[in-house]
């Protein structure tokens, strides 16, 4: 209190002055000495009782205090759930061998905290123990040291991935904070939470105490039985261990022989030739996306200004000798010339294209043979001719994807190829709504994708920001940055050049702000949706496809149908209607995953990204599958922490390294899914935070090559190891081409 003492004060001050007047004058007591030395006994102790009782109060205050310092310390509890396998067995699953097992029931963890802008703040190293009432691994931590604000974490355990990052959780000082559960899986060398015939195949690759030189992702989850080695034990319990716990069926191997290291097919020498040419050295063993089969004659083919390129008439496949002479004048300096004839000659140092029937290289396949006189390419298709042409690209120095002359010797290495793709469907997303790119950037697109065998470009034309193609019938749609009619007409007839189909994307009935602000019509009280019961709706869906299927040459019309508030049989009632509109237009329909819940029909397809339920609903309906999963095709996402550029967290897929962009297999990605329902892959590139073709290049760059590979290369030949030191040879072809990419640090460029 202000101008006056308090209670406890005034205590301390009546005890004080009756301790001063009993010494100082203690001749009020005239009893004998005993009785007053007695009395005086008694008195100090009462001063003392009544002195320790005024103290009170503010030992209560000090203990208040140190109470409320105890509040405001910021606690974390972290729990993780292992799914084990084997003797690496997670303490809980009684099917596992290390169940009760007290060697696992304490396991090393490691948490990292980032904070808003992926910078790393924090790092907590633990042991902690099962806890048998939750059946996980539970802590709390003291994390005062933190802020409140929000953060993502990311959590590895040994012998386990360190694959969940939860992003964003708010951490606040004035309560409980909680992590939501987090699981992890032991042996899942691909990080998606389930053992699979990919990690299957990547533990072959990894005997031997060398393993991380084997192309084994993750050395501690694939040591199944945490001694330390990988081995015939750990292949042996993921064998036993797949189909329990989610993995494809699948016929299996014989226990291979170990060896100490991983074994690998050797790159050739290239021995002299009785006419050594001296120049840069390709190797046909860089080719990307891998071919089928190669083998190499080990010597050298020269290009000359003499040679000519011959092929076996048609209009057709003419301009495709043509495009090659186009890619290799501007470097070589040569004018290379294009003869169509019936009867080549035969002679020293040309090129010859021609179609011969053999249905066993399909529609896209190719045998390519390169000696030392020749270089003869044939396929029985035109496309297959036209992918050759890339592989012949590969196989001369990096410099011929220069504009600009070169004065070097343009050698090959000499080989037979055979090669045709695993699926007819390779594309690229590009979303030109929420920024516009012109026709120039869409063009650029294609040749670059083209180069690595990629064949569908899938144009994501309008949302709720904007509708980007010009519609006769209704003119109000196109009002800001858009393509004309004659525009879509070029890109399409520039990609036909390239064999590449156009996928038109028209999102509904979600994502129509721009369609419902162009026509109010659309509008019925269905919250950011069309009218799934105005006949207005349909006929404006009528116009559309039909001037949009008379443009388009491409089979399939995407109609989106992702993240729909409509109730089920609201949407249901509006993807089948306008299934049967863009049949009735001759067109096939495909939507992303959620429009599975319709009545799709065998000629539909849906584009899985995150709901592998609703994709077994559309296998099992008879549709077709283009696999496009978030965490390993969606290429808006960062390559890593701290790496600028993407869009940042989705879901538990925090970014996407180019290693996640190649390690999975689409045959089992998805229970029941395999190869004889896909049709293909795709990596769908949002544009939120991109607005450049430079932005472009480098979000497609380098994990389109990796996804390419996913969707031509066979799944047994594939693997990271391999992959990433061809892609590495890359790196001076793609500067040559201009292509502005990431160069991610996991690969050695050159």
């Amino acid at each position: 209190m202000v101008g006056g003492s308090s209670p406890s004060g005034s205590a301390r001050k009546l005890s004080i002055s009756l301790l001063l007047v009993f010494f100082i004058e203690p001749r009020f007591c005239y009893t004998y000495n005993e009785v007053k030395i007695l009395i005086k006994l008694l008195f100090i102790i009462g001063c003392l009782v009544l002195l320790c009782l005024t103290l009170l109060p503010s030992t209560k205050l000090v203990l208040a205090q140190q109470s409320s310092s105890h509040i405001l310390t910021t606690k974390l509890t972290v729990q993780v759930f292992l799914q084990g396998i084997g003797n690496a067995g997670d303490y809980e699953n009684p099917k596992s061998k290390g169940n009760m097992n007290p060697l696992h029931k304490y396991r090393n963890i490691t948490i990292k905290i980032y904070d808003k802008n992926n910078k790393l703040v924090k790092i907590i190293n633990d042991i902690v123990s099962f806890d048998s009432t939750s059946g996980s691994f539970i802590q709390t931590y003291d994390v005062k040291d933190l802020p409140d604000g929000k953060y993502s974490f990311l959590i590895k355990v040994k012998n386990f991935l360190s694959k969940q990052i939860i992003g964003w959780i708010a951490i606040s000082s004035s309560s409980d904070n909680v992590l939501p559960p987090i699981t992890l899986v032991a042996g899942d060398m691909i990080e998606n939470n389930s053992i699979s015939i990919v990690d299957y195949n990547i533990l072959l690759s990894c005997f031997g105490s060398k393993a991380l030189e084997g192309g084994c992702l993750n050395k501690q989850a694939a040591d199944l039985n945490d001694d330390g080695y990988i081995d015939g034990v750990d292949y042996n319990l993921l064998l036993r261990e797949m189909p329990a716990t989610g993995g494809q069926k699948f016929i299996p191997l014989a226990t291979p022989t170990l060896t100490p290291y991983p074994t690998f097919t050797p790159t050739p020498t290239i021995l002299p030739t009785p006419t050594e040419i001296p120049g840069p050295q390709t190797s046909i063993q860089d080719i990307v996306p891998l071919p089928q089969s190669i083998t190499s004659f080990g010597g050298r083919f020269a290009l000359t200004k003499d040679a000519a390129i011959y092929v076996n008439s048609t209009d057709e496949i003419t301009p495709i000798g043509q495009y090659l002479a186009d890619k290799i004048n501007p470097a070589t300096g040569f004018k290379t010339k294009v003869i169509p004839t019936q009867t080549p000659p035969i002679t020293y140092g040309n090129i010859y294209l021609s179609l011969v029937s053999d249905t066993s290289l399909g529609n896209e396949g190719y045998n390519l043979e390169v000696t030392q006189s020749g270089v003869t390419l044939t396929a029985n298709k035109p496309a297959g001719l036209f992918n050759g042409i890339q592989t012949i690209r590969q196989l001369l120095p990096a410099a011929i994807d220069k504009s600009s002359v070169s004065n070097i010797n343009w050698v090959m290495p000499t080989g037979k190829i055979t090669d045709s793709p695993r699926y007819a469907w390779r594309g690229i997303m590009l979303d030109v709504v929420r920024h516009f790119f012109s026709v120039g950037d869409v063009e650029r697109l294609i040749d670059e994708a083209a180069y690595f065998k990629i064949n569908v470009i899938h144009l994501h034309l309008s949302d709720d920001q904007g509708w980007r193609l010009e519609i006769k019938s209704r003119p109000a749609l196109a009002s800001s940055n858009h393509y004309s009619q004659d525009q879509y007409k070029a890109i399409i007839a520039y990609a036909k050049a390239r064999y590449i189909t156009i996928v038109p994307e028209f999102d509904m009935p979600g994502h129509t702000s721009a369609a419902r602000n162009a026509y109010p019509s659309l509008n019925c009280g269905y919250g950011d949706n069309l009218c799934p019961y105005n006949n207005y709706t349909y006929s404006f869906v009528s116009d559309v496809m039909s001037e949009v299927a008379s443009l388009t040459p491409g089979q399939f019309i995407h109609i989106g149908g992702d993240e729909s508030s409509l109730n089920t049989s609201a949407y249901d009632t509006f993807v089948n209607k306008v299934q049967d509109i863009i049949s009735s237009k001759g067109k096939y329909m495909i939507g992303w995953d959620e429009s599975s819940r319709a009545n799709l029909k065998t000629s539909s397809a849906v584009e899985y990204w995150i709901n592998g339920g609703y994709v077994n609903e559309a296998v099992n309906k008879g549709a077709k599958v283009v696999m496009a999963p978030v965490c390993h095709a969606y290429i808006d996402f960062s390559y890593a922490y701290g790496v600028p550029g993407g869009a940042g967290f989705v879901g538990s897929c925090p970014y996407l390294s180019v290693q996640n962009s190649y390690s999975w297999d689409p045959n089992s990605d998805i229970w029941k899914v395999t190869d004889k329902n896909i049709l293909g892959v795709e990596v769908p590139l949002w544009t939120e935070t991109v607005y450049s073709m430079n932005d472009i290049e480098y979000m497609v760059f380098p994990r389109a090559i990796a996804m390419a590979e996913v969707g031509w290369s066979s799944q047994n030949k594939r693997n990271w190891s391999d992959f990433k030191n061809r892609l590495g040879s890359l790196g001076s072809r793609l500067e040559s081409i201009g292509i502005h990419f990431y160069h991610s640090p996991d690969i050695n460029w050159r």
